[in-house]
């Protein structure tokens, strides 16, 4: 069976590394579309889920203007909206590749129980070399030296 491009992209959410943050601001980079007609529904989703405690930080949140590349905002902030802007198309595969490598200790527990609490709605392949990582894993495989194994 093969699947199209434009399927794969909308049942598929990713969160690297380093994201791409668009010239706009929250709303916009979240929504990735007409953020004025949806903004009802993300600020909802962000209340739901928690970022707006992060969001509303911002100096005019969620109309804060991030920056060509997030010049605007850490590299915490901008996984964030990477995260929020992945779980909000609610993906059914959450493909996350150090997605808070850029984030304060407190930041990145707020992922990692964000994640527990709605692990039940996608399926979620997490690369890290955070071990604690692994206590909400269901399966971990380690990669060593070129091999692959079940630790």
């Amino acid at each position: 069976m093969e699947y199209s491009t434009p399927l794969w992209r909308e049942y598929i959410g990713v969160v690297s590394q380093h994201t791409k943050i668009f010239n706009g601001n929250v709303l916009e980079n979240i929504c990735l579309g007409n953020y004025m007609e949806e903004a009802e529904s993300i600020m909802q989703f962000c209340k739901e889920y928690g970022f707006d405690t992060f969001f509303e930080t911002f100096p005019q949140g969620f109309n804060t203007l991030l920056g060509e590349d997030g010049i605007k905002i850490s590299g915490g902030q901008q996984q964030l909206i990477a995260l929020s802007r992945a779980l909000y198309r609610k993906p059914a595969i959450l493909l996350l590749d150090e997605p808070t490598s850029a984030m304060d200790a407190k930041t990145e527990q707020f992922v990692i129980d964000l994640l527990k609490k709605h692990k039940e709605q996608f399926a979620t392949l997490l690369v890290t070399h955070r071990t604690h990582w692994a206590d909400i894993s269901d399966r971990v495989y380690q990669l060593e030296k070129g091999t692959i194994y079940i630790p």
